[in-house]
């Protein structure tokens, strides 16, 4: 029989600010190498980080307004089931919904 360890969360106390810099220089440029390496070795790994790439790209893009991620996203006063979308920006209290099909597109592709 095998025994299972107890998996814990820890919820953290204060909210940790995200280091713009650090995601456009670091953190997306290797994210796209990855799903570059993925799509030219025919491989799966671009759907399983596809779509944080793109949620992580677009609050970079959106970085003015205030994106909210994750659970940052129920945090945002009036906006209504802010957990319904991938993005919410607190500045304009709109929400998005992030699709990164995109990056599937080829010229050659008849569909």
């Amino acid at each position: 029989m095998v025994k299972r360890r107890k998996i814990t969360y820890v919820k953290p106390q204060y909210y940790i600010f995200m280091d713009i810099d650090r995601l456009r220089n670091e953190i997306l440029p290797c994210l796209e190498q990855a799903i570059i390496f993925s799509f030219s070795n025919n491989l799966n790994l671009h759907t399983a980080i596809g779509g944080k790439y793109a949620e992580l790209f677009v609050a970079a893009e959106l970085w003015e307004h205030e994106p909210k991620l994750a659970g940052e996203r129920k945090k945002v006063k009036d906006v209504r089931n802010p957990e319904s979308c991938d993005i919410v920006l607190d500045k304009t209290k709109k929400k998005l919904e992030v699709k990164w099909g995109m990056l599937h597109y080829r010229q050659d592709d008849p569909f």
